[in-house]
Formats: structure tokens, sequence, C-alpha cells
């Protein structure tokens, strides 16, 4: 997928729901009322489809360039909708200037905390391949993303 540079800044819908439905929709920021018109589509799509737009777990996220000199004013923000730096998409997080070193923390920090159970569960007796299994299972699955 190649993403081209836009010159205004970008929206990006997100909102998920218990069926799991990830709806991402690219809104351009020039003018609110087409914003809300957009919304109100995605509304209609999804009853259309026999499913409902949760507006309470609706977020919105607006990604700029972060080698980029000049700033752009971001959107007013669209009521009801709260704006955010951060999304998960489909188990990753991505930030507002798309860098993925939060997600990365994130994975890293959690490997951390395994090993630090499997020293402990060392102590008490635990075999050492049995250990081993674990930690195949756990810290080696999450780095390879199985």
């Amino acid at each position: 997928m190649l993403l081209k540079r836009a010159t205004c800044p970008q929206s990006i819908l997100a909102t998920s729901d218990v069926n799991m439905l990830i709806t991402l929709a690219i809104i351009p920021a020039s003018n609110s009322h087409p914003r809300l018109t957009e919304i109100d589509n995605i509304e209609a799509w999804s009853k259309a489809n026999n499913l409902t737009l949760n507006r309470s777990k609706t977020v919105k996220a607006v990604f700029r360039d972060k080698n980029s000199k000049r700033s752009a004013t971001p959107p007013a923000p669209i009521p009801g909708i709260c704006r955010l730096s951060t999304l998960k998409i489909l188990g990753v997080m991505v930030t507002n200037t798309l860098s993925m070193a939060e997600h990365i923390h994130g994975i890293i920090s959690s490997c951390s905390q395994t090993l630090h159970a499997l020293r402990i569960l060392r102590s008490h007796g635990m075999p050492d391949v049995a250990l081993f299994e674990v930690f195949r299972g756990v810290v080696i699955a999450k780095l390879s993303c199985r």
C-alpha cells in the first residue's frame, strides 16, 4: 500500500464494537459539515449491513508528518467523538505520527515481565525443560507475532 502525502491534514475515524467490526474512514479535515455527513454515512452503512455504530467507542486521530517543518492547525473536534494520539488497530499501537515505538515498548515490557516470572518459577524449583516450554510459548510467540 502506498501512502501519498496529503496537502491538508487528514482524520481517520476508527470504531469497534462487540462484533469486532473495525471501521476506518479517512475524512478530509477541510470542513466540519462534510465530516459530520461522513459519520452519518458510516452509520447508515452499518445499519444497512445489520451492524450498529457505537459512538461511545468511536475515536478520531489526526495523522501528521513528524518530519514536517510547518505545523498545520488540526481540524475542529467533532462533537461526541474524542481525539486520540494513539490508536490500537488490529492489536498494533499506532501513533498520530505513524510511529510504532509505543507498540514495541509494550511488547518488550510484557516480555520483561514474563522473564521475571520465569526467574521466580526457577527459584521455586521448576525444571529447566518446563521453563523453556513456557518461554517458547509466551515470549517467543510475542516476539514473532504468532
